[in-house]
């Protein structure tokens, strides 16, 4: 987490310093001279420590230069690590290579385990010496059902009238 920390405020340094926070600009410039640094950091971490960077640029406005805190999150994309949402286990990789952990998860979201995975975040808590790994999972969602469209105008006259005249609300106590 300390080589991600420090590459972050390369990379925001960077980009604060040329006033951007075009991710495209920022990869180009950074890039090879991270990568000839730090060998060891796997270009997708660095990947995604760049659009982090550049995020937190844009959310300031390219006003004040981000600073990563110590134990601050990793992101990880689907090529960094391989996540197994039934087996409950996750394959992260680091400087240090493959590392792999067991999780729990709670009765609630176990409904969502056939959902795709898309995208992860670690964080640390010094306080409970733990890691969290938070997880985005999605699902497409169905489609809809009839070919019939409802539409709703809000009036004056008349407070809602729908698109098959159908429904009119004449008399509504004003209260």
């Amino acid at each position: 987490m300390a080589l991600s920390n420090q590459v972050f405020n390369e990379i925001a340094r960077y980009g604060f310093e040329n006033h951007t926070c075009s991710k495209v600009s920022v990869h180009r410039a950074t890039y090879y001279s991270i990568r000839e640094k730090h060998p060891e950091l796997p270009c997708s971490i660095l990947q995604g420590i760049r659009d982090v960077a550049c995020e937190s640029l844009k959310g300031l406005e390219l006003k004040k230069c981000p600073a990563s805190k110590p134990f601050s999150a990793i992101r990880y994309n689907k090529r960094v690590h391989r996540i197994n949402l039934i087996k409950q286990n996750v394959s992260l990789s680091s400087v240090k290579g493959r590392v792999t952990a067991t999780y729990s998860i709670p009765e609630y979201y176990r409904q969502y385990l056939n959902w795709e995975f898309k995208t992860s975040t670690l964080r640390y808590n010094r306080q409970k010496d733990t890691f969290y790994l938070h997880v985005v999972i999605h699902k497409l969602s169905p489609e809809p059902v009839g070919d019939k469209v409802l539409g709703i105008d809000r009036g004056i006259v008349n407070i809602a009238v729908t698109s098959n005249n159908r429904f009119s609300i004449v008399n509504l106590s004003r209260t």
